[in-house]
């Protein structure tokens, strides 16, 4: 039997048949100690409110631009109403500045036509054929100027003015306005000649439109009573135009043609 060197204390038999090699066994799992089981419960807290804080952090960030949003927002929308709110002032500060200043010119209009008013008929009381002839050329100038109106289309009266004027002006009837205070108001039959109005100025300012109708400053829309002897007639200046004024009273238009000096 030969034998290997190291081998001395071996058979023949284990020489020839050797133990299987061992099989390796996995390690035994120890328990963690109690200290380590405290330790990992500590450090679990402390990662669970670490995050619970960042994201405490995250949500008041978060509200906090909210809020900071909020109160730019509130800021520009108080800064537009205080803007607004300025602009209105400014505007009826400017329309109130030009209403007075429309009053202020309506009245010094009625001041001065109260006076050349009242000197026109002093001057008619002191020159009854000076004013006859004055009524019959207004009769002739309306006269003229109706015809032009119907031969371009723009009347559709169903009277004829001119034959009351010449009536009137050889009467020496004078119209004038009246607040409807003194005499009876006339019925709706009753037609008014074009010659009972005068129309000396008409002013067209910045949309605002004036007339001076009988010495009186009127505007589009304005109602007046104009008397003729006893009957008050309620008529209204329907429109206003470059070289005349129309009047209304129910269904009859009046066209009264601005007074050429």
């Amino acid at each position: 039997m030969t034998v290997c060197a190291g081998d001395e204390n071996m058979s023949e038999y284990e020489y020839r048949h050797p133990d299987p090699l061992p099989v390796p066994r996995e390690p035994a799992v120890v328990p963690p100690s109690a200290e380590e089981i405290a330790n990992a419960i500590v450090k679990k807290q402390r990662e669970d409110k670490i995050a619970w804080e960042t994201a405490n952090a995250y949500v008041e960030r978060d509200a906090a631009r909210i809020k900071l949003q909020q109160a730019e927002q509130e800021f520009r929308e108080a800064q537009e109403r205080r803007q607004q709110q300025e602009k209105i002032q400014r505007e009826q500060a400017a329309s109130k500045a030009a209403r007075a200043r429309d009053k202020e010119k309506y009245e010094a209009a009625n001041r001065g036509l109260d006076a050349q008013d009242a000197a026109h008929k002093a001057w008619r009381q002191e020159h009854p054929d000076l004013a006859r002839q004055e009524d019959l050329k207004r009769a002739e100038e309306t006269k003229k100027f109706e015809e032009k109106i119907i031969k371009d289309g723009a009347l559709t009266a169903t009277t004829s003015p001119t034959a009351v004027a010449a009536a009137n002006a050889q009467s020496g009837a004078v119209a004038k306005l009246s607040g409807g205070a003194n005499g009876a108001t006339a019925g709706q039959g009753a037609k008014i000649p074009v010659t009972a109005f005068i129309v000396s100025s008409i002013e067209l300012d910045q949309g605002t439109r004036f007339a001076i109708v009988n010495g009186k400053t009127m505007q589009e829309g304005q109602q007046f009573g104009l008397q003729l002897g006893t009957q008050v007639y309620q008529v209204v200046l329907k429109k206003i135009e470059d070289d005349h004024v129309v009047l209304s009273r129910h269904d009859q238009e009046i066209v009264v043609p601005l007074r050429q000096n």
